[in-house]
């Protein structure tokens, strides 16, 4: 009777796993309630059997890092917002408990890779039965099918990061001759159909990201299958309908014309998304260098950064109240070196045993170069979850 009701748990653990990773890119209002009934038949599983308690390096000090965060309370002058932030990030605590509690059978990453998918596919058609909707009664412009009018809910950097992670999953199964969605066609056409959404929810890291990704696996399928013609042949397609979508989408083009002006150094590009990044960095330079080793404070990073926007004039940055758009300097306003060397620490000590986290912390470490992915429980759910997830040993293969 125990053992029955134990495999019961087992089913509903999972599947509440599976439910917490489908729910992302559609509505996350709920997924503090699905993390707490996670945690609860967690619990219960482990009370309940003979396995102990294992923590992994990388989620030692992943913890080890909150802790900072927490410390960091000590040195704020903004106390409420200090709260709130660890609040935010209390993925990072959470997760790496709970899955030091139950040992998981290896096809779990299968079935929370597709999960995600399946939340992906659904939010799309959701979305673009919104935007045709849209197009019909205004009839003014393709852009209600791109960037932030296809994805109102889940910001487009937190949307094209799930898409990324789960292609690169899939890709990595297939290298392997193992396929997630039962066969290599299927499996291939749900990569091609996760790449166009990536590219409609048009981040620029996130396009940029996924097009690296596709041609290091193609290059990869060209030199073991020494299919170089049919190989050559993608590559160029690729390119070509990047090229016509240029030149055909005019809000395409703005985006990609936007992110190559802020090379232009002798252009005021304060006023648009990707230029005022490189305002706000020079700025972040110039706070990490003021308090390098602490910090200025779990609390204080968004007031110190205000006050430069003020004194700088960064008008489009004072409107929004923007972060640090790079989580490393995030991190080294709020907890300097001693915060970023830990975070960086856990990141390397799992990276190194396995493919599947090195490619998952290359993903993120990539999105977060440009967004400050740990402020938003979009980005700390998504991160806290897979990076505690794939510390157990049991999930990978060697």
């Amino acid at each position: 009777m125990m053992s029955l009701l134990v495999n019961k748990l087992q089913l509903i653990n999972v599947l509440l796993l599976q439910v917490i990773v489908f729910s992302l890119p559609l509505y996350q209002k709920f997924i503090p309630l699905f993390i707490a009934l996670f945690a609860l038949t967690g619990l219960i599983l482990f009370f309940n059997s003979s396995y102990k308690f294992k923590l992994s390096k990388a989620n030692v000090f992943l913890l080890i890092f909150y802790c900072v965060l927490g410390l960091g309370l000590f040195a704020t002058e903004n106390l409420k917002a200090g709260t709130f932030d660890l609040e935010v990030k209390m993925s990072l605590f959470i997760f790496p408990i709970l899955f030091s509690l139950v040992e998981y059978e290896k096809t779990i990453l299968q079935k929370i890779v597709r999960s995600l998918v399946y939340g992906v596919f659904i939010f799309f058609i959701v979305a673009i039965y919104f935007a045709c909707k849209t197009y019909v009664v205004k009839d003014d412009g393709l852009h209600y099918f791109l960037y932030s009018r296809l994805s109102p809910i889940v910001h487009p950097s937190y949307m094209s990061m799930y898409i990324v992670v789960a292609i690169a999953f899939i890709l990595n199964y297939l290298k392997d001759g193992v396929y997630i969605f039962y066969t290599q066609k299927l499996s291939l056409l749900v990569v091609g159909f996760l790449f166009l959404i990536n590219f409609m929810v048009l981040s620029k890291i996130g396009v940029i990201i996924s097009v690296l990704l596709l041609f290091y696996y193609i290059f990869f399928w060209i030199k073991s299958s020494k299919k170089y013609i049919l190989g050559s042949s993608l590559v160029i397609t690729m390119l070509l309908l990047f090229y016509v979508s240029y030149v055909s989408v005019g809000y395409v083009a703005q985006r990609v014309d936007e992110f190559v002006s802020v090379f232009d150094f002798e252009k005021d590009n304060s006023n648009k998304s990707s230029g005022v990044r490189m305002h706000i960095w020079k700025h972040a330079v110039k706070l990490v260098q003021e308090k390098p080793i602490l910090g200025h404070g779990t609390g204080d990073v968004k007031d110190v950064l205000i006050e430069r926007y003020e004194d700088s004039n960064l008008t489009l940055a004072i409107k929004h109240g923007y972060n640090a758009h790079n989580q490393f300097f995030q991190i080294l306003i709020s907890s300097g070196l001693i915060g970023l060397f830990i975070f960086l620490l856990s990141a390397y000590l799992g990276a190194r045993s396995n493919l599947f986290f090195l490619g998952f912390v290359i993903i993120s470490f990539f999105y977060m170069s440009v967004e400050s992915i740990l402020e938003n429980q979009a980005g700390t759910i998504f991160f806290g979850l897979f990076f505690s997830l794939l510390s157990q040993k049991s999930l990978l293969k060697s």
